[in-house]
């Protein structure tokens, strides 16, 4: 996941993750997204987390990383988000 997310925003500092297929997320992973968020958003870019799982989606709550991520339910209005922000 690391290498690939690092490869996307590379590009682009704008990233839409959709974790339709993950149901579960550990803290190598919330490290990866978090250090993707560090990475882009100085240079006026973002990630956005879509089609998030009820289990995953609570654990940002509990870490308090939903205060820092934006989280979507569905692509359109993260790209839009992304687009107009």
């Amino acid at each position: 996941m690391k290498a690939a997310a690092t490869e996307a925003v590379s590009g682009s500092p704008k990233l839409v993750l959709d974790l339709t297929e993950t149901t579960f997320v550990d803290s190598t992973a919330l490290g990866v997204i978090i250090g993707l968020v560090k990475r882009v958003r100085p240079v006026g870019g973002d990630v956005v987390l879509v089609n998030v799982d009820p289990e995953i989606a609570r654990t940002l709550a509990i870490t308090g990383l939903d205060e820092l991520l934006n989280v979507f339910e569905h692509r359109d209005p993260a790209v839009a988000a992304l687009i107009d922000g």
